[in-house]
């Protein structure tokens, strides 16, 4: 048995030097491969170190727990180095929304603490701007929900009618 598998090895020489190369240059593929991925994310890290830290501070400025949102003037102030458009796109990759506040003013906080201010102020807005906002949603939602109805009825009604194809093929069955 020994020596048949010898003699199936020394007749088939090519092959298996090909499944080796092939098994080595897997493995070397992989390991360059593993070091290239870490050279870039040393040099990724490494190129946006700052804005990191930026986006930390940031949210440490916004999770202190006597406010729940800062000003934009504090925020600019204590967050230096960034020019206010560069500024507004880190607090937004921070979690952090703007939002008016009752002297006009623009302040800015975590969404995760602000939820509730969000829901608020779009009510007043929705409000504000249209009344009877409350009873056009619902009116909408009648209207949607007759069409729905309407278009239930009329699925129904096609799937009981048989279709112009169906009747083609069956006038031409075998009697």
């Amino acid at each position: 048995m020994l020596h048949t598998s010898l003699d199936w090895l020394s007749n088939n020489a090519a092959v298996v030097a090909a499944i080796v190369a092939a098994f080595i240059s897997l493995i070397t593929s992989f390991i360059t491969s593993r070091v290239a991925l870490a050279s870039i994310k040393r040099k990724a890290e490494f190129d946006f170190r700052t804005e990191f830290s930026a986006e930390r501070a940031i949210i440490a400025l916004l999770m202190i727990e006597t406010q729940s949102t800062r000003t934009w003037n504090i925020i600019r102030e204590t967050i230096g180095g960034f020019g206010d458009d560069e500024l507004k796109k880190l607090l937004v990759r921070s979690g952090a929304i703007r939002m008016i506040g009752p002297n006009q003013e623009e302040r800015w906080g975590l969404l995760d603490r602000n939820r509730d201010f969000l829901i608020k102020n779009r009510f007043l807005r929705e409000h504000n701007r249209n009344p009877d906002w409350y009873q056009d949603l619902k009116k909408r939602d009648a209207e949607a929900a007759a069409d729905e109805a309407k278009n239930a009825r009329a699925a129904a009604q096609s799937a009981k009618k048989p279709s112009k194809i169906r009747e083609f093929l069956t006038s031409f069955t075998i009697h």
